[in-house]
């Protein structure tokens, strides 16, 4: 008896073996280990209890390895499905012409960094001015640079904002030979002869976040240098097949913050400090931006004493404006800030933080001119009047026009201005 419950215990162990190295003999297995139970029903109790717990045993390791082996079949290993996802691939980047800055899209003006440092997004702010006139006009409408006269000292400076631009393209004029244009990237350019024109000047911008040029001259010269500069060019790296960025707003790598968008105002800056004890020429210019290019006073007086020739008439004419009385043209609040403020600012003859009541109410002697200024500033109008009857008086009478002006201060103190300017500026 010993001896056969010792070889079923060999069958069994026999048929775990072969369950382990392959699954095909599973059904013949267990039918030899159930013949073998059945053969030795006869034996005692113990040795069927034997019998039948290995058996047991057995049945519940097949069972098992069966469902590990469906499992392992049924279902790949998470590393070998990982492996076999495919990363995502990026389109590549290509150097693109993105924006292009053309100043025929701009009227003549200026295009100071005290003033209409709006256009194109606040992307140029420059002292100079919008030219058709010039010599050194590229095309029909340049930035014209204006280096004033025997100074060395009062340079002329154009940023552009440059962020997330990879480089600019542009063109280059100098009226002189003897005159330079300089970038804080450590180029100059200069011609090789008069009025000689560089094109297609490139300039890398990868690293930079604004260019900066610089018109000068080395040494003294005997009358104003023009240079200037036109068809700007940007180039940004955009995916092979996309969009380019707007040509609304400049490229940048970074969004612009609330106070970026702010600072980009179409009113005149305020000073640096932000605070004077007077009212600067900053001041009265953001005043008299807001107001009207026609009043009935200084308009009447125009009809019939109107400047003939000279200062805001001559260069009405040259840039072919209208010059008529009649119809009260040109008007004065274009001399006040085409004709005289701003050629002023470009010469150097005048700066934003100068005294207004210096250099607007005391040093202005154009009867009409002072005129508008008075109705602009709301003085009371029986002091406009009495101005207006001191300008025709000295007109008929044929008196200096300082004598004039003089007179017509006179009539309306600069307290009867400054109180309106002050009262627009602290509520603005």
């Amino acid at each position: 008896m010993y001896m056969k419950n010792n070889k079923t215990k060999l069958f069994l162990l026999t048929a775990l073996l072969m369950l382990v190295v392959s699954s095909c003999g599973e059904s013949s297995l267990s039918s030899d280990n159930s013949i073998s139970s059945s053969t030795y029903v006869s034996e005692t109790t113990t040795a069927i209890v034997s019998t039948s717990d290995e058996q047991s045993s057995v049945e519940s390791t097949e069972d098992s390895a069966a469902e590990s082996l469906n499992e392992s079949s049924a279902e790949p290993s998470t590393s070998e499905s990982s492996a076999e996802i495919p990363s995502a691939s990026t389109a590549p980047l290509v150097e693109t012409l993105v924006r292009t800055i053309d100043f025929e899209e701009l009227d003549a003006g200026n295009m100071s960094a005290t003033h209409h440092n709006t256009y194109y997004d606040g992307l140029i702010v420059a002292d100079g001015r919008v030219t058709t006139t010039k010599k050194t006009s590229i095309d029909n409408k340049s930035l014209g640079m204006r280096m004033p006269a025997s100074t060395t000292e009062e340079l002329r400076i154009c940023t552009i904002k440059v962020s997330g631009y990879t480089k600019i393209v542009l063109d280059l004029k100098q009226e002189r030979t003897h005159t330079r244009i300089k970038t804080n990237t450590g180029a100059i350019y200069q011609g090789t002869k008069n009025e000689d024109i560089l094109r297609d000047v490139e300039i890398l911008t990868t690293e930079l976040t604004e260019l900066v040029f610089t018109f000068y001259t080395e040494t003294l010269i005997s009358s104003t240098m023009d240079c200037g500069f036109d068809n700007i060019r940007f180039y940004a790296l955009v995916e092979e097949g996309g969009l380019p960025p707007s040509s609304e707003t400049p490229t940048s790598s970074e969004p612009i913050s609330s106070s970026e968008e702010t600072s980009t105002t179409s009113e005149i800056p305020t000073s640096v400090d932000g605070t004077y004890d007077y009212i600067t020429m900053r001041d009265i210019a953001e005043f008299l931006q807001t107001k009207d290019a026609h009043y009935p006073i200084s308009d009447a007086f125009i009809k019939e004493y109107q400047q003939k020739t000279g200062g805001y008439i001559d260069y009405a004419r040259q840039l072919g404006k209208v010059v008529d009385k009649s119809i009260c043209e040109p008007d004065q609040k274009w001399h006040f800030f085409d004709s005289w403020l701003y050629r002023t600012l470009e010469e150097g003859g005048i700066t934003w933080t100068d005294s207004a009541k210096n250099r607007v109410y005391t040093k202005l002697l154009c009867p009409e001119l002072l005129l508008w200024i008075y109705e602009a500033c709301a003085a009371p109008e029986a002091k406009i009047l009495a101005a207006y009857d001191a300008a025709v008086a000295g007109k008929e009478a044929g008196t200096h026009i300082s004598t004039i002006a003089k007179n017509m201060r006179a009539c309306v103190p600069w307290e009867d201005l400054e109180i309106n300017i002050q009262y627009f500026l602290d509520n603005k």
